[in-house]
């Protein structure tokens, strides 16, 4: 993480990555709070998204509390309309969730 011209923090991410066991092959979108990645298990080789906290939400700790809760909720649930999550990663400065990987449609292009 870094300081940008306008002194917010920036989390430099790229294509390439590697966070703990994941390489980062294709950022899926962006939102006001975490970006999404698709990312590859060095050891398995499957596909996960790792949602991964933006970081001004990385400073602010209420931010980053809700958005570990949230996960860990989300977790605990099991349906086949909900993306499971798998687990969490803490690699300062970086904060993650990791969830399963479905390829498809995404639901905005569905909307269309």
């Amino acid at each position: 993480m870094t300081q940008s011209p306008g002194g917010d923090s920036v989390l430099y991410l790229e294509p390439g990555l590697t966070i703990r066991a994941f390489t980062l092959e294709k950022c899926l979108g962006t939102g006001g709070i975490s970006t999404t990645w698709k990312a590859s298990h060095a050891e398995t080789g499957l596909h996960y998204v790792l949602k991964i906290l933006n970081a001004p939400m990385i400073e602010d700790e209420a931010t980053k509390k809700g958005f570990v809760e949230a996960g860990l909720l989300q977790a605990r649930i099991s349906h086949p309309n909900v993306i499971g999550v798998k687990g969490r990663i803490e690699a300062h400065p970086i904060h993650a969730l990791v969830m399963e990987y479905v390829d498809g449609t995404t639901l905005d292009r569905l909307g269309r």
